[in-house]
């Protein structure tokens, strides 16, 4: 298949690890429906095949967050996923600011799988004092696959 039917995919997760909490009080604070919750010491889960791996369990309590992945028409402009996110970040901003400050160990990842060589993004002063509000790590995991 040519890389002109594969369409680019990109997105952003949010994490935060309750530590010994149950990732559920976030769901609970926030209103907000976690996309996934893990619990600590539970069954890990292949994040391919969504199967049981025996003999490996999760290190951590996980309240995860999800936008739907987006397709870009031409090019990728991975700031979308991201401003959406923050978008809902800060319709609860006050309490997810006391939540994080409870639960230091939190991020948001941004991803990108991409057959066009020509992804872009600009960390602007808006976005990054946006981010800073957060006080949150970002991480950015991007592929490009093709040929």
């Amino acid at each position: 298949m040519s890389s002109i039917n594969k369409k680019d995919e990109y997105g952003c997760t949010f994490f935060v690890d309750t530590l010994e909490d149950n990732p559920q009080i976030i769901t609970d604070k926030l209103g907000l429906k976690a996309t996934e919750i893990i619990l600590k010491g539970s069954n890990w889960l292949s994040p391919i095949t969504k199967r049981v791996v025996e003999g490996k369990y999760n290190e951590a309590n996980l309240w995860i967050y999800k936008i739907e992945k987006e397709y870009s028409g031409t090019g990728i402009y991975l700031n979308n996923a991201l401003e959406k996110m923050l978008d809902i970040m800060d319709s609860q901003k006050d309490l997810l600011v006391g939540l994080l400050s409870k639960y230091p160990k939190h991020h948001i990842l941004c991803y990108a799988y991409f057959y066009d060589p020509n992804p872009y993004f600009k960390l602007d002063k808006e976005l990054i004092r946006r981010l800073n509000i957060y006080k949150i790590d970002i991480e950015f995991d991007i592929y490009c696959l093709a040929r």
